[in-house]
């Protein structure tokens, strides 16, 4: 049942452009069963982006649907292949007092989100694929963060001198520098060296706080969990490097503290792609973490 106005307004766009009003146009009543949005949709409503709106063609709104309706909208785009972004404005599942995020748009709410950006170091984003293309996209959720009062929340990581780390710290310095003998293992991440730095693209402003850590889960060692809690923080944006390296298991402690892990793939720096393809099917197969493009994270944050 629709409360409000008699049908959904299924609007198609190309290429970013409104088309001709009667080509755009296409009205279907509010289906609650999964099967008849398949047909619907796939007879009905022309290929390419969607804006389902009841109320205006600038803001995607389900204002005034039944949440059992706004499901059915959610199933029926998801079967399409279409993406769904929901600002402020539309429902959300609601089950025992609660608000239930089914997507990424509505897990970001700005007053319950943060970002974390992980390893961001002159050393470590020497190293990636793609360089200045994913620090421009990290730059670009770090401007939206702010822009709209989101926390943001740097991690870096160091390492003790050889002379007082440990067996599992010295056997580690030896894998990642190739290295046979403990005895030659450089300090490869002092607290003030060049390369530990934040990169000057990406410095902290405003001082959002700089976290040191020794391993790779930025929770570990850190006060990150405890800010996050202080915060009333549910979702936690990552971005940074290395994905299939440190974001990984950053993504999966999370998900174990009962945050919504967000992994904005196109703004995480990968140096091996096979491996960085696994971290994310891994990922996937827990059903525990999410994913999103640097473009929808913006739209995500900018959500009033």
């Amino acid at each position: 049942m629709v409360h409000g106005c008699d049908v959904l307004e299924l609007h198609a766009f190309k290429g970013g452009k409104t088309a001709d009003q009667d080509q755009k146009r296409r009205s279907l009543k509010a289906i609650t069963k999964t099967e008849e949005w398949r047909e619907c949709l796939e007879r009905r409503v022309p290929a390419g982006a969607i804006h389902l709106s009841c109320a205006s063609e600038s803001e995607l709104l389900l204002a005034r649907l039944e949440p059992s309706a706004v499901s059915a909208v959610k199933v029926g785009l998801a079967i399409s292949g279409m993406a769904l972004r929901l600002g402020q404005t539309g429902w959300m599942q609601r089950a025992y007092g609660m608000e239930v995020p089914d997507t990424v748009a509505e897990m970001c709410r700005p007053d319950r989100t943060a970002v974390l950006v992980y390893d961001a170091q002159a050393g470590i984003l020497a190293h990636i694929r793609d360089r200045d293309a994913v620090v421009e996209r990290m730059s670009r959720v770090l401007a939206a963060a702010r822009a709209n009062n989101v926390p943001v929340i740097y991690v870096r990581h160091v390492s003790v001198p050889p002379t007082h780390a440990g067996v599992t710290a010295l056997r580690t310095a030896m894998a990642w520098q190739r290295l046979g003998r403990a005895a030659d293992v450089a300090w490869a991440f002092p607290p003030d060296a060049p390369q530990t730095q934040i990169v000057s693209e990406l410095a902290p402003a405003g001082g959002e706080p700089v976290f040191d850590k020794l391993g790779m889960s930025a929770f570990v060692g850190t006060p990150l969990e405890a800010v996050l809690r202080d915060r009333l923080i549910t979702t936690l944006v990552l971005i940074g490097a290395v994905l299939e390296i440190g974001i990984e298991p950053t993504a999966r402690h999370a998900a174990d503290l009962w945050l919504l892990p967000v992994v904005v793939t196109d703004a995480c720096g990968v140096v091996e792609p096979q491996a960085a393809e696994r971290a994310l099917a891994s990922l996937d197969y827990s059903m525990l973490c999410y994913r999103a493009s640097a473009e929808e994270t913006q739209h995500a944050l900018s959500a009033s």
